[in-house]
């Protein structure tokens, strides 16, 4: 049988497996356009339908940071009954579980910010035999919900890896378009049949490609995959045939040929249907209803591999690359302490009960008094608010660490920085840092004569991998970096005006600029000649850094190797007061 290796094929057999078989577990999807969550949700869940034989009653929930208890497990609801007036009932995906239609569908638009909700949820349910409701309604059932989520890769590090393990299918959506998902083949049982046998082999050989680093539920995993691929195509075995498919749409290492087979082993199962040209005819027929479980709109999910720090694959035996070795991926005790003093400042990502009377969300607590206003006003009183309704916004932890950067991208040949910038990437990385990035000489650049910012949150960013290794262009706009190096450096001191920030300032250059700040200013090429103007420029910028807070700001001059010229640079680092390093061998060293 041809190599599945495609992205789209990858993806089609583990959406048809989990629309087959409820205990594959979750099915994670890395590296997908957002604009991908819905059309990928909608087909599972048209998958599901065809493999129960119903159409168009799937339902599809939505599991984001804002979800609470009372949506997964047990809410209160009002009952027109004069005894009671109110009653508790099974929550959004606990009734939808115990109804009769087809198995819901789970969605999580972004697994790295699930909140601890959403996480238990996870743990609870995905590849479960078994759950049992004790949450004001005693309820015991075999849950039948199949789980989609998706991830960046950048950002697997902020799932736990007992989250992770619950998701032994892994698949990568970062070439596919929309069109792609709705023209992918609905799968097609042969009939109510019994699940077929693995034989000893195809187990043995999931085992070795696996290797000792995969966990029993990855294993586990595989044969049922292996299993399901049988049942797809009629037959009552599962051989080598089906465990080489498996394993390939699972992404394992390829194995050495062991030579003809007989029996079920020497089945080789049809390659998957080619995709069916995109049509005019727009969204699929099949839209099942939708009921998103929290208000909040999905996080953006969108990402691509970083920069300094490599990414970690979900499962090991499927890594190309290692951890960042004796990087530690918790907070430093007093970074996190003072994340927690300025965690008002951030932007809401969800709610929680409320500890004190600041930053209360005023709808999140109406909300929250609403579910109980049968019982504690069952003749239609005023709407009662309990000190255990309160709800205060979850946000995100404010940097208070900061790497400003200025790439001059014509200094250096190559066009690499990520080498020479490894330490500071490193400790930005560590310290949850704030990144800014300040840009001239880029051939890429809108205007070649002016510089231009990137602002990301951390190193793990998508678009700081691109902007370390542009290539060189024409232009130096040198003077422009450094007033705006300085004016994002003064705008962080000033925000952090307690004295708890910190800030390194990293000046990538060999010191050399061409263009003058009024060229750059105005946008338009320098009239010849130019002559000193533009180094002249550079250093009034630079005297202006000089003149900040040190305190808080540490400046660095890194000179590439071979390309300096000392009494520029000499001039340039004492106007800055920046110690000089120099890039040898591709790494930063003190000069």
């Amino acid at each position: 049988m041809p190599a599945v290796t495609t992205t789209i094929d990858r993806l089609t057999a583990l959406l048809q497996a989990v629309a087959v078989d409820p205990r594959l577990g979750g099915l994670l999807v890395l590296d997908a356009d957002p604009a991908l969550v819905t059309p990928v949700a909608r087909k599972l869940a048209a998958m599901v339908e065809a493999a129960a034989g119903t159409e168009g009653s799937t339902l599809r929930l939505t599991l984001d940071s804002a979800a609470r208890d009372e949506d997964i497990w047990a809410a209160p609801r009002p009952e027109p009954s004069p005894a009671t007036w109110w009653r508790i009932g099974p929550g959004d995906l606990v009734r939808a579980e115990l109804a009769p239609d087809p198995p819901p569908v789970v969605t999580i638009p972004d697994l790295a910010r699930l909140g601890t909700t959403g996480l238990r949820a996870v743990i609870q349910f995905v590849g479960a035999d078994e759950i049992v409701v004790e949450h004001g309604i005693s309820r015991r059932f075999r849950p039948r919900s199949r789980w989609l989520a998706f991830c960046g890769a950048p950002f697997l590090h902020a799932v736990p890896r007992h989250v992770l393990d619950r998701f032994t299918l892994c698949a990568t959506a970062e070439d596919l378009t929309p069109e792609d998902i709705r023209n992918l083949p609905l799968p097609r049982l042969p009939g109510p049949t019994p699940l077929p046998g693995v034989t000893d082999r195809a187990v043995r050989h999931l085992a070795q490609r696996l290797g000792t680093a995969a966990g029993s539920r990855r294993l586990l995993a595989a044969a049922r995959l292996t299993r399901t691929l049988a049942q797809l195509d009629g037959l009552r075995e599962a051989g080598l045939g089906h465990a080489r498919h498996a394993a390939q749409a699972m992404g394992l290492a390829e194995l050495p040929d062991p030579g003809p087979q007989s029996g079920a082993d020497a089945y080789t199962p049809p390659v998957l249907p080619p995709r069916t040209p995109p049509t005019a005819a727009g969204p699929s027929p099949l839209a099942p209803g939708s009921v998103t479980v929290s208000a909040h709109a999905p996080a953006d999910s969108r990402s691509l591999p970083a920069a300094s720090v490599p990414a970690r694959q979900p499962f090991p035996e499927g890594s190309t690359v290692d951890a960042p070795g004796g990087v530690s991926l918790r907070l430093p005790r007093t970074v996190a302490a003072h994340h927690r003093q300025r965690s008002r400042r951030g932007p809401v990502t969800g709610l929680t009960q409320a500890r004190s009377l600041h930053d209360l969300s005023v709808v999140g607590t109406v909300l929250q008094a609403a579910w109980f206003r049968p019982l504690r006003s069952p003749y239609g009183g005023p709407l009662v608010i309990d000190p255990t309704d309160l709800r205060e916004h979850r946000r995100a932890p404010v940097p208070d660490r900061f790497l400003v950067v200025l790439l001059d991208h014509t200094s250096r040949e190559g066009g690499d920085w990520s080498t020479a910038l490894e330490p500071f990437l490193s400790w930005a990385y560590t310290r949850r840092a704030g990144v800014v990035v300040v840009e001239i000489g880029s051939r890429d650049a809108t205007n070649e004569v002016r510089a231009e910012v990137l602002t990301v949150r951390n190193v793990l960013h998508p678009a700081l991998a691109a902007a370390l290794r542009r290539p060189a262009g024409r232009a130096t706009p040198l003077a422009h970096g450094l007033t705006l190096l300085a004016r994002h450096v003064h705008r962080v001191l000033a925000r952090h005006s307690g004295g708890a920030a910190e800030v390194h300032a990293v000046i990538a250059t060999d010191a050399r600029g061409n263009i003058p700040l009024d060229a750059s200013l105005s946008g338009r090429p320098p009239e010849p000649p130019v002559g000193a103007d533009g180094a002249d420029d550079a250093r009034d910028a630079a005297a202006r850094l000089g003149e900040e807070d040190r305190t808080r700001l540490r400046v660095f001059l890194l000179t590439p190797e071979g390309h300096t010229d000392r009494g520029l640079v000499r001039e340039l680092a004492d106007r800055l007061g920046a110690a000089v390093l120099s890039t040898r061998g591709g790494r930063s060293t003190r000069r």
